[in-house]
């Protein structure tokens, strides 16, 4: 009896656990939810940009993991060596390039950043410099245009600027 008595009490018991785990574990309303995939000055300079380069193509939040990858053979690398890559992408691929210009073929011409005053403090140069040189290790030219007191540059000025830095004359 006492036998019965104590399996019906770890029955119980496990009925118990199972419910407080259920209880403490269980959703609490949606996870996610959407947000903007711009800021309104983004998608004001988004305008500006596309009237300014009509010829290429702008993609806006693109993933920095979507056109950069590590620059070593995964396959015949060391292991030291794919660990290191693995984490320099884990750092890279969460970042967003706030435009990425490409022309008609698809290929990526140059990457633009919209600076605002999140960007003068020294830590922030100093973060968008290592972001500017990641990429350029990569091989793309980051031009920023900064932005200050509500004021964005004319589609003129931006297309005057982009064709100078690719070298090109209008």
């Amino acid at each position: 009896m006492s036998s019965s008595l104590s399996l019906a009490a770890a029955a119980a018991l496990a009925v118990l656990v199972v419910l407080l785990l259920w209880w403490a574990l269980r959703p609490r309303g949606p996870r996610y939810r959407a947000r903007a995939l711009m800021s309104p000055a983004e998608k004001q300079f988004f305008a500006i940009l596309r009237r300014a380069v009509p010829e290429l193509h702008v993609f806006p939040q693109v993933s920095m993991g979507a056109i950069m990858e590590a620059a070593v053979d995964m396959q015949s690398a060391s292991r030291r060596d794919a660990r290191r890559a693995l984490g320099d992408w884990a750092r890279i691929r969460a970042n967003r390039i706030d435009f990425c210009l490409a022309d008609e073929a698809l290929d990526v011409v140059c990457l633009v950043e919209l600076d605002d005053r999140s960007h003068h403090g020294d830590e922030a140069r100093a973060r968008d410099a290592d972001r500017d040189a990641r990429a350029a290790e990569a091989g793309y030219l980051t031009v920023r245009f900064g932005w200050s007191n509500g004021r964005l540059p004319s589609s003129k000025a931006v297309r005057e600027r982009l064709l100078q830095a690719l070298g090109q004359a209008d």
